[in-house]
């Protein structure tokens, strides 16, 4: 009895091969749909990622993963003179505009930021950035005489 038991567990064994683990794995990504060959991550820059999925398929010795992908471009906000203002209205005062500066600042989640300075508005904010500067002045000045005035030294 004991030998026909340990004959049918060696029996079982033998016809029974151990599941071999995946060797290798194989990343594809799928981005809107299209596969991308070598995807290094700069294909996504500028591009808000809307969803990301990631699929395994299993195969004999290898694994594919694919990874889903979808995103979508994030348009940059345009800033006229301290307003917001459309796209098409920020290339009309670029491309005929008396643009006095233009700042670019620069962001993933938001698209950007590009603001826009007509010359008239540029000149206000020098203007008031002189005269507060002149007022700061005229105070030190003020200050120093009193100080003077007192018997101390500045």
């Amino acid at each position: 009895m004991v030998t026909v038991f340990l004959s049918a567990i060696i029996a079982a064994s033998l016809t029974f091969t151990p599941a071999n683990a995946p060797s290798d794995t194989t990343n594809r990504y799928y981005i809107n749909g299209e596969l991308v060959e070598n995807f290094d991550g700069s294909q996504i820059v500028g591009h808000k990622i809307t969803a990301y999925k990631i699929d395994d398929i299993k195969a004999r010795k290898q694994v594919v993963r694919i990874h889903h992908i979808s995103t979508k471009i994030v348009e940059p906000r345009y800033i006229l003179d301290h307003e917001e203002v459309s796209k098409f209205v920020a290339d009309s005062v670029m491309v005929y505009g008396n643009v006095g500066s233009v700042k670019v600042i620069k962001g993933v989640e938001t698209g950007g930021l590009i603001v826009i300075k007509t010359k008239d508005q540029v000149e206000k904010e020098e203007e008031i950035k002189r005269s507060s500067e002149a007022r700061i002045e005229a105070r030190i000045k003020e200050y120093k005489e009193k100080l003077k005035q007192e018997g101390r030294r500045n």
